[in-house]
Order: structure tokens, then C-alpha cells, then sequence
């Protein structure tokens, strides 16, 4: 496993066209678990909250492969964010986090 340095991000950054988006993904950042550089990233793909669940799990899934297990779980849990009560896949995603 990868071991990393915490650094707690300052500031506010302009990852998304879309302030909605924007601000989700400024606020997984502030948290100091989510790579800014994901962010950076991922915001290219998003343009839905069903993009949103698909970009953050692939997110997760090479977190995990490269050993960033803290990224991962936040990534899972980003994912979970925005799924609705009914569907099947939130008390995994966010189970996945915990």
C-alpha cells in the first residue's frame, strides 16, 4: 500500500462550468481526501448526476488499484451522494466508504 501525505487544500477552485457541480466537487477537495488532480480530472466528464456516480466509482476503482484506499472511500462516498433512496446500489456504495 501507497502511503501518502495529508495536505489540507486551501482555496477555491474552478473545476466545473457548472456552479452545482463546481461546488461538489470543490467541497470533496476541501476535505483533504479527494486529489485535486481527480477532481481536475473527473470534472471533464460530468455533466448529469448519472455521469456524476459512473466518474466517481471509476475514480474509486484506481484509487483502490494504486493503493489510495482514503481517496477510494471518499470516491465511493461522492458516488453515493447523489443516488436516490431507490436505487439498489446506494447502501452499497456508501457501505464501501464505511
Amino acid at each position: 500500500m501507497t502511503k501518502s501525505k495529508f495536505t489540507f487544500p486551501v482555496g477555491f477552485h474552478e473545476f466545473h462550468k457548472d456552479k452545482a457541480f463546481n461546488f461538489q466537487l470543490n467541497r470533496w477537495h476541501s476535505m483533504g481526501y479527494a486529489r485535486f488532480e481527480d477532481m481536475e480530472e473527473v470534472s471533464q466528464k460530468i455533466n448529469s448526476f448519472e455521469e456524476w456516480k459512473i466518474e466517481m466509482l471509476k475514480l474509486a476503482q484506481i484509487a483502490v488499484s494504486e493503493g489510495r484506499l482514503i481517496n477510494a472511500a471518499y470516491y465511493y462516498r461522492a458516488a453515493e451522494f447523489f443516488t436516490t433512496r431507490k436505487d439498489p446500489e446506494k447502501e452499497h456504495l456508501y457501505n464501501k466508504f464505511i
